[in-house]
């Protein structure tokens, strides 16, 4: 049977093979331009609408520095909300301003570690959180055994305090480097995410499997079927599937023709689904579907010159669902909500039936 008929078999599955764990990712609420742009209204609209298909929240809320000292706070609207639907929320906590030198200094410092460790146990004793995840980016792969440390230890006075510890990671599908790109993609991005270590540590791991595409690479969509498949079969090698979630992109990709530094190259930008529906239609832009790859595209002229849309549409949420069944992963992580496809709702409904 050839493969691409495979895979459309695939998605003509009923989804209901085994329950899927729903996870939200959400805005940075005392941020100033997401208020601006509506971006915390339409995620808050999102989440009150569809309460019943979500398990998990996960806010943009604290951040870590390199002397351990942890400050934020969750959206007490988006609190509220949750705990009277029964709603887990587990905050997100980033190294602060993603800087790999005072992250260093954190991970190197066993007082500074200790102090992070308390005061998340403080912070989720003190509010209704189920526990925390772990985003911590831009780490040298050189760090990678301080980081280690950092996860066992966290994970274990989170356990001690019943607590859980989840953790979001760059994705990576090999180890191998065959260009200059892949080595630094590893040693300053990638490579520091110990599988084995935190999958073994953590509660889950969350694959952050979005942005495959994005400023320096050719045009294409954040979390494209075959990349996630890569992604997922590299990652159950090291990680068992149930504590697997995967992450993939609301967000529709836009490549324009812009003038960063001076220069003409084209850049990125991330749309809401509104957004990408109104350029479809502005530019009567044909989207098309690519049977090899399994994602939507339009390609259309603007300045006499071509630009390119990916729209996360329900086709396309629907293979990245599939994907998650037919590998029997824990879940899936939104990133984020409120800038979907209104019809990804119906197909995560069915695994509530």
């Amino acid at each position: 049977m050839k493969v691409k008929h495979f895979l459309w078999l695939l998605l003509l599955l009923p989804m209901v093979s085994s329950a899927m764990e729903v996870l939200g990712y959400a805005y940075r609420s005392d941020s100033i331009s997401h208020l601006l742009d509506d971006d915390i209204l339409q995620q808050n609209s999102s989440i009150s609408h569809h309460l019943k298909s979500i398990q998990i929240i996960t806010p943009q809320a604290y951040q870590i520095n390199e002397k351990g000292t942890m400050w934020g706070e969750v959206d007490p609207l988006l609190l509220n909300l949750a705990n009277q639907h029964k709603i887990k929320i587990m905050p997100l906590i980033t190294n602060v301003d993603y800087d790999p030198t005072r992250t260093h200094e954190l991970l190197s410092n066993p007082a500074a570690v200790q102090r992070a460790i308390q005061q998340m146990v403080l912070f989720a004793k003190s509010y209704p959180y189920s526990g925390f995840q772990i985003d911590f980016e831009h780490i040298p792969m050189k760090d990678q055994k301080l980081f280690d440390d950092f996860m066992t230890q966290a994970a274990a006075a989170m356990h001690a305090a019943h607590f859980q510890l989840s953790v979001a990671i760059i994705p990576r599908v090999t180890d191998a480097a065959s260009s200059d790109a892949q080595r630094s993609n590893i040693e300053h991005w990638s490579g520091a995410y110990d599988y084995p270590v935190l999958g073994k540590a953590c509660d889950f791991v969350t694959l952050m499997a979005y942005d495959q595409h994005g400023d320096g690479t050719t045009p294409g969509p954040a979390s494209p079927p075959n990349y996630l498949q890569q992604v997922i079969q590299y990652a159950l090698q090291y990680i068992p599937a149930d504590k697997l979630s995967l992450g993939i992109a609301t967000h529709a990709s836009y490549w324009f023709n812009g003038y960063p530094d001076n220069s003409l190259r084209v850049t990125e930008a991330d749309l809401t689904y509104p957004q990408i529906q109104y350029l479809i239609q502005k530019f009567n832009i044909k989207i098309v579907w690519n049977d090899r790859e399994h994602y939507p595209y339009g390609i259309f002229n603007h300045n006499n010159l071509n630009e390119y849309v990916f729209p996360e549409n329900a086709a396309m949420l629907k293979t990245q669902i599939a994907l998650v069944h037919q590998y029997h992963l824990r879940g899936i992580a939104l990133w984020r909500l409120g800038s979907e496809d209104p019809a990804l709702w119906s197909l995560l409904n069915t695994n509530q039936t």
